[in-house]
């Protein structure tokens, strides 16, 4: 039996001292180096070249701020009556209420100084002013009117019946006009030439719908109850503003020509629409406008003069004995 020889591994020929293999003693830390040399003392202090620049820079853009503020203050002013104007057409186009026109002249004269003039400086001259400014005015009320009132959604029985039934909802449930009102927009804005007799049928078939309303201080105060004790004395009251509002009716259609008479009279009496007034009559469909507007104000106005307001002509056509009809077809005797 052989025995193998066990294998002694080699030293190194010389060992490390001893004194490498003591432990380390750990470095000392160094001095923080200073970002920056000290100032010597008595040594005045320089400003720095930038921080004077960004100094310059923001006491600049204060001032070029002051002068575009005023600049912007200047065109607002300049179309100020170009606002009022607009605000005034878009209400009357959608039966605001009086308070609510009060309300969204202020919010659009709000917007457009909110911000310094932040939507003012929107504008790039791509188009005209007056163009912005309106553009801007209809986005701001269709954001009031579905803050005051909800956003409108069509019914489904409108949206069965078409463009023509959506349409027509809207006229007379979100817009409140009548019914006549509504015949002669969807005839002169969307060239509709259904008759009157299929529209009543479709309105027929529209459900009103339960929208909110909003009424002011004074409406309120007028707003009776369903039963009063002191009716028959208010329906007295009534009858004698009935009187006086009849006679100035006819005294203010006195003053008008014979011409004037038959228009308002194929306006309100007949139903017609002013398109066909224009034809009949060999006018400016135009211009027939404006002219049913001036009459009427010159007939507000003359009824005014004798002691009769505009709310009292309200109240009047609330109550259901209420009779104002006026012969236009004559020319009212003067007494």
């Amino acid at each position: 039996m052989r025995v193998q020889p066990q294998r002694v591994q080699s030293l190194p020929a010389s060992l490390p001292p001893a004194s490498s293999l003591a432990p380390r003693t750990p470095r000392a830390p160094l001095a923080p180096t200073p970002r920056h040399k000290p100032r010597a003392p008595g040594k005045p202090k320089i400003a720095k070249p930038k921080a004077a620049k960004r100094k310059i820079a923001k006491n600049g853009a204060k001032a070029e701020g002051r002068s575009s503020n005023a600049k912007y203050e200047a065109l607002l002013l300049e179309n100020l009556g170009f606002i009022e104007r607009t605000v005034r057409a878009l209400a009357y186009r959608h039966a605001v209420k009086p308070w609510d026109w009060d309300d969204f002249e202020g919010l659009v004269k709000l917007r457009l100084v909110a911000d310094d003039y932040a939507v003012l400086r929107k504008f790039q001259g791509r188009s005209k002013l007056t163009t912005f400014l309106t553009s801007v005015i209809h986005n701001l009320f269709r954001d009031f009117r579905i803050q005051r009132w909800g956003k409108w959604r069509p019914s489904a029985a409108a949206k069965r019946m078409g463009d023509l039934g959506v349409q027509l909802e809207a006229l007379l449930y979100r817009d409140s006009f009548s019914f006549h009102e509504a015949c002669e927009i969807l005839r002169e804005r969307f060239d509709v030439t259904v008759s009157d007799a299929k529209l009543e049928t479709l309105a027929g078939e529209l459900r009103p719908k339960t929208t909110r309303r909003f009424e002011s201080d004074t409406a309120l105060d007028r707003m009776e109850s369903s039963e009063r004790s002191d009716q028959g004395v208010l329906d007295g009251e009534r009858a004698k503003t009935m009187l006086r509002a009849k006679e100035a009716l006819h005294s203010a259609l006195a003053d008008l020509g014979a011409e004037d008479r038959l228009i308002l009279k194929m306006r309100f009496a007949d139903s017609l629409t002013i398109r066909a007034i224009a034809a009949a009559l060999n006018l400016e469909q135009r211009r027939m406008y404006t002219r049913v507007q001036r009459l009427l104000g010159e007939v507000g106005r003359g009824v005014e003069e004798h002691g009769v307001s505009c709310q009292d002509v309200l109240d009047l056509l609330a109550w259901p004995a209420c009779d104002l009809d006026a012969d236009l077809t004559e020319p009212p005797n003067k007494s």
